[in-house]
Order: C-alpha cells, then sequence, then structure tokens
C-alpha cells in the first residue's frame, strides 16, 4: 500500500496502489451479477501545475 508504480508500455504516468484483493461485483449482461477478483487497485498521482 502507497507504492508508486509506472505502468509498462504506458505513457509515464504514475498510479500509486491503494488497495489489495478487491473483489467487486459487474453485471454479467444476462440480469445478474458476477464477482471480479483484482490484485491490486490503485489511482492515477496528480501531475500539479
Amino acid at each position: 500500500m502507497g507504492s508508486v508504480a509506472t505502468l509498462k508500455n504506458g505513457d509515464g504516468t504514475e498510479v500509486m496502489i491503494v488497495s489489495r484483493a478487491s473483489v467487486i461485483e459487474v453485471d454479467d449482461g444476462k440480469g445478474g451479477a458476477k464477482s471480479v477478483y483484482f490484485d491490486y487497485g490503485s489511482v492515477v498521482i496528480p501531475n500539479g501545475m
């Protein structure tokens, strides 16, 4: 948590890791929902003005 990373083959934008092992419910396209697992969650670090 709190680690800063840049994405491989990205534009150099930095992201900060803010969560691990997130499970969310998403629409399955058939009127139901399914659980989706993500290893990490991140936010873009503001670059300023």
